[in-house]
């Protein structure tokens, strides 16, 4: 098989960061959210092809800017924006919420379908 993760090299990809939530657990009958993992990845960020990628990833959400990220570590994805599961890559100074995946290890790789999460503005305090 031909292992495509040498094309995501530093000459055509990306840094990016990869946050993941590690599964929470109740201690003494009270919920403990999981930490927070974050893995640091070289990615290829590409506009999203629609006809192919928007199964993937759950085009009737309405969001502002979605694209298909391809990099060499597993993805988690999400059924909705509005979901906690799912990863959260940061590229470029904003958020993004993995809608879809495909990991494509066989050939070294994985591809998901990103879309803008919209951070809420927080409150100034005067």
């Amino acid at each position: 098989m031909i292992n495509v993760s040498a094309a995501l090299d530093s000459h055509t990809s990306q840094p990016a960061i990869i946050e993941r939530k590690t599964s929470g657990q109740y201690v003494d009958g009270v919920w403990r959210s999981g930490a927070t993992k974050k893995i640091r990845c070289l990615a290829s960020i590409q506009p999203i092809n629609e006809d192919i990628d928007a199964g993937n990833g759950q085009a009737d959400e309405t969001t502002s800017e979605m694209w298909t990220i391809y990099c060499t570590k597993p993805l988690i994805g999400s059924k909705s924006i509005d979901q906690t599961t799912g990863d959260i890559i940061i590229y470029k100074k904003k958020r993004y919420k993995v809608m879809g995946k495909t990991n494509w290890f066989d050939y070294g790789y994985a591809q998901g379908v990103v879309a803008l999460v919209e951070e809420p503005i927080q409150q100034v305090l005067y």
